[in-house]
């Protein structure tokens, strides 16, 4: 009888886990390809791996302390004071996280299915992203962070989701070749 009760026990369990929602894996990574595709690159070859964090140049530049530096509305040289202030939207532990994920960002091949500009993708493409992270703050707004690679300029963006979707918070030209 115990033998019974014991196979009974592993049916049940069987089926409970093959019975399991699946997870969908159709949304994984839904939002990071949301953001990829509201910037566009209609213009752009997209590579279609990503940039980790060690194929950063200038890991540095990659804290939000230097980040908030840097962010000015149209150019660094004629802006006097930064055009958002991350201090006033991030706490410490929110800003530790944001350097926590730049710290952790790895190379990433995309996927062309989740792509809506299936022309943009390709093995030589002349613009490399980060693949895009995100953090929310205290007010529960959602930000997302993609490095964007392209000749002759890198700039880091910063979006924030809107009910009508993604819209530029801020961008930091980070260099200019």
């Amino acid at each position: 009888m115990r033998l019974v009760e014991i196979v009974k026990i592993i049916f049940v369990v069987c089926f409970l886990v093959c019975c399991k929602p699946a997870e969908n894996t159709i949304n994984k990574n839904e939002l990071e390809y949301d953001l990829i595709n509201f910037m566009g690159y209609k213009n752009d070859v997209l590579n279609k791996t990503t940039l980790s964090y060690s194929d950063l140049s200038q890991k540095n530049l990659f804290t939000l302390d230097e980040i908030n530096n840097r962010n000015y509305k149209n150019n660094w040289v004629s802006e006097i004071k930064p055009y958002v202030n991350f201090d006033t939207i991030f706490n410490s532990k929110q800003k530790e996280l944001i350097n926590k994920k730049f710290r952790s960002l790895k190379r990433i091949k995309l996927e062309k299915k989740k792509i809506e500009n299936k022309d943009a993708l390709s093995n030589n493409g002349n613009t490399v992203i980060t693949f895009p992270f995100f953090q929310k703050n205290d007010k529960g707004e959602l930000f997302g962070f993609v490095y964007r690679l392209s000749s002759p300029e890198s700039i880091l963006f910063i979006f924030i989701k809107t009910n009508k979707g993604w819209k530029e918070f801020a961008k930091m030209v980070l260099g200019i070749s």
